[in-house]
C-alpha cells in the first residue's frame, strides 16, 4: 500500500499519533504509488511547495528519487542496474581440474572469468570446456592464438573446427594469470571465446564453440590430467537488465 501521501501543517494544530505514523513519517521519504500521485501532491490548496532535497519513494518501479529544483531524479533502484557482477569462485590446491558448474544462467548475456593460478605444466597446455548438466563438452572447439614468449618470439597458431577443447596457453611450470570472455554460453548455438593469458610470455586467444547447446559452467584443465593448479578462479556475469 502507498503511504498517506503529504500535508501541510499549520501553526497550532493538533497533531495526532495517526499523523505522526502516517503523513509525517511518510514526508522524511515521502512514498507515493507512482510518478503522477507525486506529481499531484504538491502546490496546490494545502499541498506543500516542492522544495531541492527532498526526496520520494515510488511504488511502481521501487525508485528512490531526489528533487534537484527543477526535477526529479533517481537516487537508486531496488532493481540491480545493468553491469558487471561477481557471481561465484574456485580456489584448489595441486588439482588437474578445476570445474564450476551452474555458474552460466539466463540472468547474464556474458561472462568474464578470471585466473590467477600457479601450474606444474612441462610442456603441456591448459585447456578451457564449457560443461552443460555438470558434464565437460569435449568438440567442436574453433580457435586462433597470437603468442610472444619471454624470449621475445611471436607467432600464430590456429585450430579448425571439432577440436576436443579451447586454448588457454600455458606450457611450463609457473604462473598461468590471464582472463577470458564468454558470450552467450546460454544461447543454445555458438558461443564465443575471447581471452588474454601468460604464456609464459603473452598468449591471445580467441574461438568459438559451435555446437548446439546451451552451456551452465565451465572447467579449466591441464592436457592429460598430468600437471596441477594452485590458485583461485573467479567469475563474473555482465547483467542484461
Amino acid at each position: 500500500m502507498a503511504g498517506a501521501g503529504t500535508k501541510l501543517f499549520i501553526d497550532g494544530e493538533i497533531l495526532d499519533a495517526a499523523e505522526v505514523n502516517t503523513y509525517l513519517q511518510d514526508q522524511v521519504i515521502m512514498r507515493f504509488a507512482n510518478a503522477a500521485t507525486r506529481d499531484a501532491a504538491f502546490g496546490g490548496v494545502g499541498e506543500p511547495v516542492l522544495a531541492e532535497g527532498m526526496f520520494c519513494y515510488l511504488d511502481d518501479t521501487n525508485t528512490l528519487q531526489s528533487y534537484n529544483g527543477s526535477a526529479w531524479v533517481n537516487v537508486v533502484s531496488s532493481s540491480t542496474p545493468p553491469g558487471l557482477e561477481y557471481i561465484t569462485s574456485t580456489s584448489a590446491s595441486a588439482a588437474s581440474t578445476l570445474a564450476i558448474d551452474g555458474c552460466f544462467t539466463s540472468t547474464y548475456a556474458h561472462y568474464l572469468i578470471t585466473y590467477n593460478l600457479t601450474s606444474s605444466l612441462t610442456g603441456q597446455y591448459t585447456g578451457f570446456r564449457l560443461r552443460a548438466g555438470n558434464t565437460p563438452k569435449a568438440v567442436n572447439y574453433d580457435r586462433v592464438g597470437f603468442f610472444t614468449t619471454v624470449g621475445g618470439v611471436s607467432g600464430v597458431d590456429g585450430w579448425g573446427t571439432a577440436q576436443t577443447e579451447h586454448y588457454l596457453g600455458g606450457q611450463s611450470t609457473g604462473m598461468l594469470v590471464g582472463s577470458l570472455y564468454v558470450y552467450n554460453p546460454q544461447v543454445s548455438g555458438r558461443t564465443g571465446f575471447a581471452g588474454t593469458a601468460s604464456y609464459p610470455g603473452l598468449y591471445q586467444s580467441n574461438g568459438a564453440q559451435t555446437e548446439t547447446y546451451s552451456a551452465d559452467g565451465f572447467q579449466i584443465f591441464a592436457s592429460g590430467n598430468a600437471a596441477t593448479y594452485t590458485g583461485t578462479i573467479r567469475v563474473y556475469g555482465y547483467r542484461n537488465s
